[in-house]
């Protein structure tokens, strides 16, 4: 696939199942992450590749327990859905931003480089014929799931990256309009 039918028509997909990249096509989506804008050559990110039943139940059982302590009086039905997240794909990437906050880049700016890995994760795994979908929601930003990950006290969560292949024939959305984004200046 050329760069440009990838950046026209890659889409998220959200229903995944095995397999998952491996081998070389996880060694290409690794390298692509490690290839983006980097202000200052920080390296502001960090991944954790979750993958394989148990691995994957453990993160939602941390999802779970996020849920719990964020409110006691939860539902059954809303914290079995937090225990099943991680399970709507084979591999699951947390993508995290190890800001240095002693830096003179701005933290912002290491956020971004972060969130620009991901993306380009994402286009990659599009690429060698993956599916996809960036997820954030209330996980990403919960410092129970930051603690249980292990994560630096200036580290932020920039998504989860869903993994697989695509479990239907992803329908291509009708092209926008770029004049209904861009302006002259």
């Amino acid at each position: 696939m050329d760069a440009i039918t990838l950046l026209t028509t890659r889409q998220s997909c959200p229903r995944l199942t095995e397999p998952a990249p491996q081998g070389e096509a996880l060694e290409l989506i690794k390298q692509a992450a490690l290839r983006v804008p980097d202000h200052g050559t920080l390296r502001p990110w960090r991944f954790l590749i979750v993958q394989g039943r148990s691995s994957l139940e453990r993160l939602g059982d941390i999802f779970a327990e996020a849920a719990v302590e964020d409110d006691p009086t939860i539902s059954n039905d809303l914290l079995e859905r937090a225990r099943q997240l991680p399970l709507r794909a084979p591999m699951v990437i947390v993508c995290i931003a190890r800001c240095n906050s002693e830096s003179k880049i701005p933290l912002h700016e290491q956020i971004q480089s972060a969130a620009c890995s991901v993306m380009a994760m994402q286009q990659a795994a599009f690429a060698l014929g993956y599916g996809g979908i960036w997820r954030t929601g209330m996980y990403a930003e919960m410092e129970f799931v930051k603690q249980s990950l292990e994560l630096g006290e200036d580290d932020e969560i920039v998504g989860f990256l869903y993994l697989g292949t695509p479990a239907s024939e992803v329908r291509i959305r009708a092209g926008l309009d770029p004049a209904d984004f861009f302006a002259e200046f």
